[in-house]
């Protein structure tokens, strides 16, 4: 008996392990870019550390935390990311067919611009 609590346990907490991931996934390749921007961790910090008046050291502890937050959130992603990758290129390719020409040719500068946007969030290019 106790040998299947400690399954159920373990189930439950894969599941929410599963589903927290696949919702901050989805919130990433979902997400529009003035969500995106609005979340990006310099604003973050900024927000945070101006809106609870934070002092010096604990912006540093604050930097040092979500610095933390953030690898350890690419680390959970890393299995998953070619698959999501893979799904969002092949859902911008059905949108590129159901586009006429002139919409191809804006689409391809959203692209352009939610990659560039990316990069800048990011650091650098992925």
């Amino acid at each position: 008996m106790v040998g299947s609590k400690n399954l159920a346990i373990l189930f439950l907490i894969g599941a929410l392990l599963v589903g927290a991931t696949l919702t901050y996934a989805a919130d990433r390749v979902m997400g529009d870019r003035d969500c995106a921007q609005s979340r990006s961790r310099t604003a973050l910090r900024g927000r945070l550390a101006d809106d609870l008046s934070l002092s010096d050291a604990q912006r540093t502890q604050l930097d040092n935390i979500l610095a933390r937050r953030h690898a350890d959130m690419d680390g959970v992603l890393a299995p998953v990311r070619p698959a999501l990758d893979s799904i969002r290129y092949r859902a911008r390719a059905e949108i590129v067919r159901m586009l006429d020409d002139k919409q191809q040719v804006a689409f391809q500068k959203i692209l352009e611009r939610e990659k560039k946007d990316e990069s800048a969030h990011r650091g650098g290019p992925r």
